[in-house]
């Protein structure tokens, strides 16, 4: 309906500005998608299924930078997962196996490519920091509450983003005083480091095919690697 045709316009349009991943636009598989995530934005969609179908088949890795923190989450907790479930399944069907797609419904298929989220610095708890504020004998009352939050969050945090945490604004000084935006950093050298949240985001960024990062503070994935 007008929703593909949006989608393939989009898709059109950079194959007009020569977008080295446009040729790889499946129409049959954008239109799986419209048909099972209404939802999707038909401009996001034309630009992920053929990032994702480059990254996928030639193994290398895609960055993919947003204008904003929000976009960025929306496409990683979101749009991604979505697309990544359809061309799993897709794929299992264009291989024409009645019997193995009908196992594939039963259970999750395997995604045929991976995503990471990198954010800047400063939205990732730095572990050694924040046990050496807990320490510090001159908190405030907006400290101490901020300090107690983070206590109650780490048992149940993976990724140690401080969008996970309901902080007030009087709070934000102190989590400037945890996050990971910090100049000193040791890196390696640090006692913290396996368990640092940073450097997993990283890691897992470098080992993935998309990588979904913001520009709203210059949060490029090349600079995100100091």
């Amino acid at each position: 309906g007008v929703y593909i045709a949006t989608m393939m316009a989009q898709v059109d349009l950079l194959k007009e500005k020569g977008h080295p991943y446009s040729e790889l636009a499946n129409e049959s598989l954008i239109e799986a998608v419209a048909s099972l995530n209404p939802w999707m934005h038909p401009k996001g969609v034309a630009y992920l299924v053929p990032a994702a179908m480059f990254a996928a088949q030639r193994g290398e890795r895609v960055v993919i930078s947003t204008n904003t923190i929000n976009l960025q989450d929306q496409l990683f907790f979101k749009d991604i997962p979505a697309l990544q479930d359809i061309m799993a399944k897709h794929e299992q069907s264009a291989k024409g196996d009645p019997e193995e797609a009908s196992i594939v419904g039963r259970r999750a298929a395997e995604p045929p490519f991976t995503a990471a989220l990198l954010k800047g610095r400063g939205n990732y708890l730095c572990l050694h920091r924040y046990k050496q504020l807990r320490r510090d004998t001159r908190l405030t009352s907006e400290d101490i509450r901020a300090l107690l939050k983070v206590q109650l969050w780490l048992p149940t945090t993976e990724t140690g983003d401080k969008a996970e945490l309901p902080f007030q604004e009087r709070e934000g000084a102190a989590w400037g005083r945890m996050s990971a935006a910090f100049d000193m950093c040791t890196g390696p050298r640090c006692p913290d480091f396996n368990d640092c949240y940073f450097f997993k985001a990283r890691r897992a960024a470098e080992a993935a095919h998309l990588v979904v990062v913001n520009h709203e503070k210059g949060c490029l994935f090349r600079d995100a690697r100091r």
